[in-house]
């Protein structure tokens, strides 16, 4: 059960971490051929591919929103024991306020594969990914009124 206590409190702390925009100190659990997958059909969706290009999607959410609130709902690990290889999912649900001083709220969920103590491959996975688009700007309804 140490492998569940310790991946919680990676999680809880890491997401924490991004939250605050300490993207070095963030950056420090992810391995060199790390890659990351986000979902959708926004400016932000795509695979990541290498630690570089992964700091550099986050360094753009960052830059996309100043406040950045995760409430850590479920952290469940593949391996009750496993403390340096693991597949951890965290069920989230992510508060942001965007540079239009505009807030939204969408919930989600990370699946992370890590090996030898490093971040390998991390999914996301965003239950409404509407809020997001809106959140974005990229909601094709509010350009339309905009317009």
């Amino acid at each position: 059960m140490i492998g569940l206590w310790i991946h919680r409190r990676i999680a809880r702390t890491s997401l924490a971490k991004f939250g605050h925009h300490e993207l070095d100190a963030f950056m420090k659990a992810w391995d060199e051929d790390g890659i990351f997958v986000y979902p959708g059909t926004t400016s932000m969706a795509g695979r990541f591919e290498g630690k570089e290009a992964v700091r550099a999607w986050f360094q753009r959410f960052m830059d996309r929103f100043p406040r950045i609130e995760f409430t850590v709902k479920h952290v469940g690990v593949e391996k009750a024991f496993g403390l340096t290889s693991n597949v951890t999912s965290v069920e989230w649900r992510v508060s942001v306020t965007n540079k239009r001083k505009e807030d939204y709220a969408w919930d989600g969920m990370t699946v992370i594969r890590v090996d030898k103590g490093k971040a390998v491959l991390v999914l996301d996975y965003i239950f409404d990914t509407s809020v997001l688009k809106r959140a974005l700007g990229e909601d094709p309804e509010r350009l339309e009124r905009s317009a």
